[in-house]
This record gives C-alpha cells, structure tokens and sequence, in this order.
C-alpha cells in the first residue's frame, strides 16, 4: 500500500509535469499530420494516385513512431540529469522504491504521448472513414498503450546503457535510427532487406503499430495478441537490466539502502 502511494504521489506529480509542456505535446500532436501529408503529396505527384487510405497508414505509423522516439529520448535524458544533478543518487538513498518512481515517470510519459497519438490518430481516422471507424480507432488506442508497455522495457535498457555512456544522445538517436528504419513506419516492413526485416521482428516497436493499424483499417488478426504478450518478455528483460544497472551504479557511487 505505502509503494503504491509512493507511485501515484509521483505519477501525479510527473502527469502534471509533462501536461505543462504545451509546445512539446503540440509538436507530438501535430507532427505526425503534417510529415504524413507531406509524403503523401510527394508520393501522389510521383505516382498520380490518390488512395487516402495510404495516408492514414502513415499517419498511424508516425504517431507511433513520434510516440516511441519521444519515449526512448525522454529515459535517456531522465537518467542523464539524474546523474549531474545528483538527483539519481538521493532516489535511491530515498525510502521510496526506485523501481516505484520510474515506473510512475514511464506511465505519465506513455500517457502523455498518447493524448498526442489520440489526436493525430482521430483527426486521420475521421477525415479518411468519417465517424464509422472512429470506435476502431479507440479500441487502436487502448491496444496502443498495452503494446507500448514491451517499448517501456526497451527504454529501461536504454537507460542503463546511458548511466554507462554518461551521455544520452548517442545512445538515444542509435536506438531512434534503428527503431525508424526497421519497423515499418512509413512502409511495410516487406520492403526491407532480409536481416532489417528480422530486427524489426524481434523488436516490440512494428508489433505496435501494424496492431495499431489493424485495429483502425482492418480487423485484429487473433495472432497479434500471443505476439504482443510474447514481446511483455522485453518489459521483464528490461525490469532486470534495469536493476542490475541500479545495484552496480548504487555501489560504485556509495549509496546504500
């Protein structure tokens, strides 16, 4: 009971945090609306077909693409102003559960990016199928933000590879370059060479969005839920680097608990 308050103490006060953040949420929003259109338009001069139903693929991929970078980007610096600040040191000197806070810091992040994913996804969904698909696209949402869970656990590791490298853009744009070219954001994944294709497989970030997409243009297929609950195993995988990351950093600074 004391960890789950703890949690929603700092849920709330980090949802708050992120809420006042207008322009960065707009840009979420709004991006991927405009990039969308814009290689829509390129595509439909170069080709001479208009098919709004490709726009909307893209505007469903780039949310989640939007969405999933902003997410990696946000843990690394988390962690990195943790560590100049010192502001890591004393959470886990804290009677608070380190795990406790940033799993608060990760929930009002996803939540955050989604209202952005909602808005994107909403404005597409209405203006390509009217009204008859928007329950589609709320159910899209709500197996949005399950499938997200998988990436939270990506960005555990991205995390601790940060506390190693002391510096979080390397670490962020490596894992934002790969996340983009290999999971089918812009096109599908088919497209890509042999081993890209098996990468972006094996990560959580195309599971996401063709669920996304199916959801909205299409219909859930029933072995997209065994693949979401088979990728839960980065969020556990994540859960453990994370706390062997924690143990090691907590030794090699002094900290005890």
């Amino acid at each position: 009971m004391k960890t789950f308050s703890q949690f929603t103490a700092v849920f709330e006060a980090e949802l708050k945090s992120y809420l006042r953040e207008v322009g960065a949420l707009v840009f979420v929003a709004v991006f991927p609306l405009f990039f969308s259109t814009l290689t829509y338009g390129m595509g439909t001069v170069l080709t001479g077909e208009a098919a709004p139903e490709r726009w909307l693929y893209q505007v469903i991929g780039f949310g989640v693409m939007t969405v999933s970078i902003v997410l990696t980007s946000s843990t690394a610096w988390y962690f990195r102003r943790g560590m100049s600040s010192g502001r890591l040191e004393y959470v886990m000197a804290a009677p608070v559960s380190p795990v406790a806070i940033l799993a608060a810091h990760s929930l009002a992040n996803v939540l955050t990016s989604l209202l952005a994913f909602l808005f994107a996804g909403f404005v597409g969904t209405y203006i390509v199928y009217g009204l008859s698909k928007l329950p589609g696209f709320l159910l899209a949402a709500a197996v949005t933000f399950f499938a997200l869970l998988p990436v939270v656990g990506v960005n555990l590791v991205v995390g601790v590879v940060t506390i190693v490298a002391k510096e979080p853009e390397p670490v962020a744009n490596t894992v934002a370059a790969v996340v983009a070219a290999t999971s089918g954001f812009a096109y599908p994944i088919t497209l890509l060479p042999p081993v890209l294709q098996l990468i972006g497989m094996v990560l959580p970030f195309h599971h996401v969005v063709e669920t996304a997409r199916a959801a909205v243009m299409t219909s859930l297929s029933p072995t997209q839920l065994p693949i979401l609950l088979l990728m839960m195993l980065y969020l556990v995988a994540g859960l453990a680097v994370y706390r062997y990351g924690e143990n090691h950093y907590a030794r090699k600074v002094g900290v005890s608990w």
